[in-house]
């Protein structure tokens, strides 16, 4: 299927916006386009403020793609340079144990099974929503304690 160029432009200025275009199709022709984004949440800003203080790097790590990470981590305060998009599970596993191998001590945070490789490989995994169920299969195979603690909204994370 052949993208007309006034899609293409609409496609681009919401990627660059930190949306996630979907093109909507009908036998064979586009007929639309979606706009999802991620949204982040009201502390993200403050605790990646609150870590770049302390420690002396904050990276993003993400299968998104590099505009939209771009988009998000410029509202994060990250900078691009520590932007690391499109990457696959077993890339963000690599890149944790690259930093390692500087010398770095990497804790990762993640929300979903993509995260599982990346969680096991670092040195803190600390694993948000759907991430904890393979944070605990990741740490019962190392044989690492998995600590529970309940969230103000009465849910459980790892």
């Amino acid at each position: 299927m052949t993208v007309a160029p006034r899609w293409r432009t609409t496609l681009e200025t919401w990627g660059q916006s930190g949306y996630t275009p979907v093109l909507v199709s009908w036998q064979n022709q586009i007929v639309g386009a979606i706009a999802l984004a991620d949204r982040l949440r009201p502390e993200a800003k403050v605790a990646v403020q609150a870590l770049q203080a302390r420690y002396d790097g904050v990276w993003m790590l993400t299968g998104d793609r590099r505009a939209t990470a771009l988009a998000l981590a410029g509202e994060l305060g990250i900078p691009p340079a520590n932007v690391l998009a499109e990457v696959s599970p077993t890339g963000k596993a690599t890149a944790v144990a690259a930093l390692q191998a500087q010398g770095y001590r990497v804790a990762f945070v993640g929300d979903g099974a993509n995260d599982g490789p990346a969680l096991a490989t670092a040195d803190v995994g600390i694993a948000l929503g759907s991430g904890t169920d393979v944070a605990a299969a990741a740490a019962g195979e190392e044989g690492d304690e998995v600590r529970r603690r309940p969230t103000s909204a009465g849910r459980r994370f790892w």
